[in-house]
């Protein structure tokens, strides 16, 4: 075992990842630290970066769906991030205010990708599942943000519970996955996702909750399945636009939505349950 986990720790791909993820603890904490910070420069730089990311994979996937880049492309690339972006704002307003629809957006964003997710592409026109598969990446992403904002005024220490928890789930289970995992769970959702590493994303929360003898938080067991789920969602995504990340800002990681593929789907139905 020892053998196998210095083997994956010291590839060079590992050696970014973790020292991306360091920089990312500690811009985490500063967040924490300076909640202004996080609320007007960190929360809307996220947000920008990661609408621009989704507008890049719609953009690939009409191209891949057309078979060349398409006539126009810049011009329907600030259409499509105009109405992301007013998708994105909507969730993260409704969410603020505490608006009763945003219930509802939520509840028809997880039912819409459910559908397309287990219904498969092949069953529906490309353009509907790419349009639909934004509404619901976007509306998700938008509540995350907002319950990031409510998290950093109100309660950061519950808000640094449900991101460490939610990295801690996707780092068990890319490590499990690659020390011991061999046959593959999710053929047509996610090739890599093996047996055993979608075990240790789910299991993964309950080790905290016996280590640390936490009694007052069930909704912890909730988080390992989201984020599996999470994971997929956005894999399928960037499958649908044939593209292997969302963005490249975050060496070793990608883009913004694929370090927060897991967390935004946790963070929104959190925010769902109002704990955030």
């Amino acid at each position: 075992m020892i053998a196998k986990l210095a083997l994956v720790t010291h590839h060079k791909s590992w050696v970014t990842r973790l020292m991306t993820a360091a920089c990312l603890f500690v811009a985490l904490m500063v967040v924490l630290s300076m909640p202004s910070l996080g609320v007007y420069v960190v929360v809307p730089v996220i947000a920008m970066i990661g609408v621009a990311e989704m507008t890049g994979l719609q953009l690939a996937g009409i191209s891949s769906y057309c078979g060349r880049a398409t006539a126009g492309a810049s011009k329907k690339g600030v259409m499509i991030y105009g109405l992301q972006a007013l998708l994105v704002a909507v969730g993260f307003v409704g969410r603020l205010t505490q608006q009763p629809v945003v219930i509802g957006m939520l509840l028809l964003a997880y039912l819409s990708a459910v559908i397309l997710l287990f219904g498969g592409r092949r069953l529906y026109r490309f353009s509907f599942w790419g349009s639909s598969a934004a509404y619901c990446t976007c509306i998700v992403f938008g509540i995350a943000l907002a319950a990031i904002v409510n998290g950093l005024w109100s309660n950061p220490v519950k808000l640094f519970l449900v991101i460490g928890l939610t990295a801690m789930c996707d780092c068990a289970g890319y490590i499990v996955g690659k020390l011991y995992g061999k046959r593959q769970v999710f053929k047509a959702l996610s090739p890599k996702k093996t047996e055993y590493g979608t075990l240790a994303m789910l299991v993964a929360p309950l080790l905290v909750l016996v280590v640390l003898k936490v009694q007052d938080y069930g909704w912890i067991l909730g988080i390992g399945p989201i984020a599996l789920w999470g994971d997929l969602w956005m894999s399928n995504v960037k499958r649908w636009a044939g593209r292997k990340d969302a963005g490249d800002v975050l060496p070793g990681h990608g883009g913004i939505l694929d370090r927060m593929d897991s967390h935004m789907w946790v963070l929104a139905s959190i925010a769902f349950l109002g704990m955030l």
